[in-house]
């Protein structure tokens, strides 16, 4: 053992394991290296490494039976046989697929939008606790099937999630992809509960804004530039109270939380309520919920001119 520490001198390696099965676990084996100066220096992502263990029968010690060095950046990934998807996924970043590559394996590697490794998508059909959720199907950006089957879900993330996608220099509302993911919202207790009809989920996330503190800004979709700032909740509500044709929406990531979609149509005398003096004829608003019932990210389509300006898509999000 004393021998083992001496060759690893000051490199750290840090294990996470992960439960798949009774009988077979995953483990992704990270190594950094930390600087041997007193000074701390940042560390960066270094190899990583997927492995199948098993247990022995008499000391139950893990032992690896099979591994693979995961492809790094997204020119292994092409050397490999995967495929770049080109579309960022919200959140998350781009899910290189290949039916060869994985086979029948069940997790998905995930790169960012500078085809960096950034982490890996764990998924299975047996019953799984927290914080793994249980989803109906996965997408990745444009909509395009990841998984298309129920199961249970886990993202491990190496980078953080939302410098993922372009826009502005980080994954947003803004950005032209986003990840969906079906996921059975409403779990099933012992006594059933019937889900929400999409208008009384609206009418609750109305009723949550007129008590909320928080304050949204104004964004152009094109280019990420903030329009206005300073929207209180109150003047949200103002504005969504005049939403008509209440329908279901895509449902989007947003803070690694599914928020279940909202589409409607606007009349244009409520823009004033946020955007004081635009113009506008037919507007087209679709907002995001979360589970407590609250709007966290809304987009306003249609021609508003404003300032001077024109613009054809505005995205809500919280200051």
């Amino acid at each position: 053992m004393t021998n083992l520490i001496s060759n690893i001198n000051r490199k750290l390696a840090i294990v996470f394991v992960i439960s798949l099965t009774g009988g077979a676990t995953i483990a992704v084996i990270i190594l950094f290296v930390i600087s041997s100066a007193n000074q701390v220096r940042p560390i960066d992502l270094g190899p990583v490494t997927i492995a199948s263990i098993n247990y022995d029968a008499n000391t139950k010690v893990p032992i690896i039976t099979s591994s693979f060095e995961l492809p790094y950046t997204g020119a292994d990934a092409i050397k490999v046989g995967l495929q770049d998807p080109i579309l960022c996924s919200f959140g998350r970043g781009k899910f290189y697929l290949s039916d060869e590559f994985y086979r029948d394996s069940e997790f998905l590697i995930i790169y960012n939008h500078l085809d960096q490794l950034t982490g890996l998508y764990l998924y299975t059909e047996n019953i799984m606790p927290k914080p793994w959720l249980k989803l109906d199907e996965l997408r990745g950006g444009g909509g395009i099937p990841v998984v298309d089957k129920e199961h249970y879900g886990l993202f491990v993330l190496f980078r953080n999630p939302n410098e993922s996608c372009r826009g502005s220099g980080k994954s947003g509302p803004q950005s032209p992809t986003f990840l969906r993911g079906s996921r059975t919202e409403y779990e099933t207790p012992a006594t059933p509960t019937p889900t929400l009809g999409i208008s009384e989920t609206f009418s609750l996330a109305l009723e949550s804004l007129s008590s909320d503190s928080r304050t949204f800004l104004i964004a152009n979709d094109g280019d990420g530039t903030t329009i206005e700032t300073g929207i209180t909740s109150s003047h949200l509500h103002a504005f969504m109270s005049g939403l008509t044709n209440i329908q279901e929406g895509s449902s989007k990531w947003i803070d690694n939380v599914s928020h279940r979609g909202i589409t409607g149509d606007m009349d244009s005398s409520y823009l004033s309520n946020i955007l004081k003096g635009a113009e506008t004829v037919n507007l087209t608003v679709n907002l995001w919920i979360n589970i407590d019932k609250q709007i966290n990210a809304a987009t306003i389509e249609g021609t508003v001119k404003y300032k001077g300006a024109e613009f054809s898509k505005l995205n809500i999000t919280l200051e």
